[in-house]
């Protein structure tokens, strides 16, 4: 067997680490309550895997959604995409970025179309997202639709997460019905 050449090896490790960089690019710090925070561009696998935030797994999987707010949510899933902006120390986003998910993935929605910036507590990413998208509290949860805001869901839910963003979508499609 031959031996694979080392400019092979960095080549490929260095490609590995750039498709998951393109992914998450953030950074870590604790807050004065020893809360880790993740500042920066963060995927739900990260906060999934990461044992630092038990609050995330427990919650995507004890929380169940209503059924028929999932399937309104999976019929338009193509048409919009969503930025969120969470805090991992924040108890809102604790509270409800997991119903979020659990929403998101029961409606078969691609996950990887959600773009989620990790904040600080004086709500700053690690670029210009949060003024761009004028982020004063967290967590924010932006529904677009070719690049246009059409409305959030901003610290916690009206009725829940679900019936809100079936809100946000049928806003949506009255957009769409007077272009």
């Amino acid at each position: 067997m031959k031996a694979i050449p080392p400019v092979l090896v960095c080549s490929l490790l260095w490609f590995a680490l750039g498709a998951q960089a393109q992914d998450s690019l953030y950074r870590v710090s604790y807050d004065h309550e020893g809360n880790k925070v993740l500042t920066g561009r963060i995927s739900e696998s990260l906060l999934a895997n990461d044992p630092a935030f038990p609050w995330f797994y427990s919650g995507v999987n004890s929380y169940s959604p209503d059924t028929a707010m999932i399937r309104y949510i999976s019929a338009y899933r193509d048409s919009f995409n969503l930025v969120v902006f969470a805090g991992t120390w924040c108890p809102d986003t604790k509270h409800l970025l997991p119903k979020f998910y659990r929403v998101m993935i029961a409606s078969s929605y691609p996950l990887n179309r959600i773009l989620i910036y990790g904040v600080n507590p004086d709500k700053k990413a690690l670029g210009d997202e949060t003024e761009k998208y004028q982020i004063t509290n967290v967590p924010t949860i932006i529904l677009l639709y070719h690049g246009r805001e059409v409305g959030r869901i901003v610290e916690s839910a009206r009725k829940n997460v679900e019936t809100d963003l079936v809100g946000l979508i049928y806003r949506m499609t009255k957009m769409v019905q007077k272009s």
